[in-house]
C-alpha cells in the first residue's frame, strides 16, 4: 500500500510542536472514525485515529483526547498528539488522534481460548476497573465498553476505542448519571463473562451478579470482584454450592410445595443461580424436584432469571429431538408460563414444533408389559405445555386425527391427554370434532379412553355415549 505523510501539530504549554506521521495502512473503521497504522518521526508505530467530521459531538472529540493525553494511565491506551492532520484518503484537514500502538489480543479473542486462571482473572479484571475510573475521573465516558475494547497483553490490560462524545461536564447529573450507569452495567457484564471463563466458572459469576445491582458504584464493583476471586474465600462457597447440590440429588428427595418451601429457605440467596444453572448443565432434574425448582424460581432476581433461561434454551436447542431433552423440559415446566415466553423467540417455536410434531408418532399397547416405548414420548409434554403454544389448534387438530386413526393412537392420547381435551377443544373450538373423535375410540374399545372416561366432565361423558351409539340427532 502507498505510504501517506502528513505532519500533525500538537500544544504543549507555550511552544508548538510539530509530529511528522507515515500512514502505513488501515487497521480498522466505525461507526464514527477510521483508525491507521503509522510511523512518527521518532520511528515509533502508532495509531491514528481519524474522527469523522459527521460524527455527533465532533466538537468536544478533541478536548476528551487532550484530558487522555495529559493524564496517562497504564490501563488506558496512551494518546500522544492531537491537532489536525491530511486524511491519508481524501487529503482533507480532519480531526485526528494519535495513540500508542498495541500488541496483544483482544479480550474477545482470549475468551474463545482456553480458560482463564484465578491470577488472570484478578489482572484483567482490575485492568479494566482501573482503566474505567481513570476515564470517569477525567470527567469521561467510555460509551463502549465490551470484549472487543479492551487489549490483553503479556504484561499489560488496555481499555481502547472511548466513544468522543459530549462531555460529561455539559450534561444534566441526571443524563450524566445515566451514562455513566451504563459504563457500569457494561462492566459487570465483562467481569461476569471474565469469571465465568475461568476456573472459578459459573458460581463465582453468579455470586458478582448476585452482590451488585444497578446502583453499584466502581468502587462497590472493585469491592465485590476482589471478594469474589479471591482465593481464600472461594472454598466455603464452594462447598456450600456442594452441599446444596448434594441435597438435590439425595434418593430421600420430598416432593411436595412444603419441603420445597423449607429447603428454599434453607439455599443462601448467592447460591440460587448457580445451583439452577449446575442443575441444568447435569441434566439432574427429577419430577420430585418441581416444586423446589419453582420455589427457587421465585426467588431470583429478571437479571438472573433471563441468563438461565439463556443456558435452558441452549440445552434444548442441543438435546431435542434426539438427545437428553427430558430433564430440561420438566425443569422449564418448573418455571411455568414465565420461562416458557422468557425463552428466545426461536427456541420457543421450535419445542412447540416439535411436541405438536411428536404426537403423531404417539404408540400404546396395553397389552404389552412395556406399554409405552419411545415413540411420543416427547410429544406427551405437550399436554403441559400447551396453554402457552403460539397455536394450540395445531395440536388439537393432531389429537382428533390419532383418535382417529387406530386402537394403538387412541390409547396413547387416552393416556397423555384425555383430562386435558375439553380446555384444549374449549381454547381452539374444537369441542365437536374433539368429541366425535373420543366416541370413534369409544366404539374401538380403546382400553384406555373407555376406563377413564369418567375424567371428562358429565356433558361431554353424555354426548360421547350418545355419539358411540349413532344418537348425534339427540344432542343439545
Amino acid at each position: 500500500m502507498p505510504r501517506y505523510e502528513a505532519f500533525i501539530r500538537t500544544n504543549a504549554g507555550q511552544y508548538t510542536e510539530y509530529m511528522k506521521l507515515t500512514f502505513i495502512s488501515k487497521l480498522g473503521d466505525g461507526a464514527t472514525a477510521d483508525v491507521w497504522l503509522a510511523t512518527d518521526d521518532l520511528d515509533r508505530e502508532v495509531a491514528v485515529k481519524i474522527v469523522r467530521q459527521a460524527a455527533s459531538g465532533i466538537s468536544d472529540a478533541m478536548a476528551h483526547a487532550k484530558a487522555l493525553a495529559r493524564a496517562a494511565h497504564p490501563n488506558v491506551v496512551a494518546v500522544f498528539a492531537i491537532e489536525k492532520v491530511a486524511d491519508p484518503q481524501s487529503g482533507d484537514e480532519v480531526d485526528a488522534v494519535v495513540m500508542e500502538r498495541l500488541s496483544g489480543k483482544t479480550l474477545d479473542e482470549c475468551l474463545a481460548g482456553s480458560k482463564f486462571s484465578i491470577t488472570e482473572v484478578r489482572r484483567i479484571g482490575l485492568g479494566v476497573i482501573d482503566g474505567l475510573a481513570h476515564i470517569h475521573s477525567q470527567g469521561l465516558e467510555h460509551g463502549d465498553l465490551h470484549e472487543r475494547n479492551v487489549i490483553v497483553g503479556d504484561g499489560t490490560i488496555k481499555v481502547i476505542d472511548i466513544l468522543y462524545r459530549d462531555s460529561l461536564a455539559a450534561l444534566s447529573p441526571s443524563s450524566r448519571a445515566a451514562r455513566l450507569r451504563r459504563d457500569l452495567t457494561s462492566l459487570r457484564l465483562l467481569l461476569q463473562q471474565v469469571i465465568f471463563h475461568s476456573e472459578l466458572g459459573a458460581p463465582q459469576a453468579a455470586e458478582l451478579n448476585h452482590r451488585l445491582d444497578s446502583g453499584s458504584r466502581l468502587s462497590d464493583i472493585k469491592t465485590v470482584f476482589l471478594e469474589v476471586t479471591d482465593a481464600a474465600n472461594l472454598t466455603d462457597a464452594g462447598k456450600a454450592l456442594d452441599n446444596a447440590y448434594a441435597r438435590v440429588l439425595d434418593v430421600g428427595f420430598v416432593e411436595g410445595d412444603e419441603y420445597a418451601s423449607a429447603l428454599s429457605t434453607e439455599t443462601g440467596t448467592g447460591l440460587i443461580a448457580a445451583l439452577v444453572e449446575r442443575i441444568i448443565t447435569e441434566r439432574t432434574y427429577r419430577a420430585v424436584h418441581r416444586s423446589y425448582l419453582t420455589a427457587l424460581w421465585k426467588r431470583l432476581k429478571k437479571r438472573d432469571r433471563q441468563t438461565i433461561l439463556e443456558h435452558l434454551g441452549k440445552g434444548l436447542t442441543s438435546e431435542l429431538p434426539n438427545g437428553n431433552w427430558r430433564p430440561l423440559l420438566g425443569i422449564l415446566y418448573a418455571f411455568k408460563k414465565e420461562g416458557w415466553q422468557g425463552l428466545k423467540a426461536a427456541v420457543r417455536l421450535r419445542v412447540e414444533k416439535l411436541l405438536i410434531k411428536d404426537v403423531l408418532t404417539g404408540h400404546v399397547d396395553v397389552r404389552s408389559p412395556v406399554s409405552f416405548g419411545p415413540n411420543g414420548r416427547l410429544g406427551s409434554f405437550a399436554r403441559l405445555f400447551w396453554p402457552y403454544f403460539s397455536n394450540p389448534k395445531d395440536l388439537a387438530d393432531n389429537i382428533i386425527s390419532m383418535l382417529h386413526q387406530s386402537w394403538y393412537t387412541q390409547n396413547y392420547i387416552g393416556k397423555h391427554f384425555l383430562s386435558a381435551l375439553p380446555r384444549l377443544a374449549e381454547a381452539t373450538a374444537t369441542e365437536d370434532e374433539m368429541i366425535d373423535a373420543l366416541a370413534d375410540a369409544y366404539r374401538n374399545d380403546a382400553k384406555v379412553i373407555v376406563n377413564n372416561l369418567e375424567e371428562l366432565p358429565e356433558s361431554w361423558l353424555t354426548r360421547v355415549k350418545k355419539r358411540r351409539r349413532g344418537m348425534v340427532e339427540d344432542d343439545p
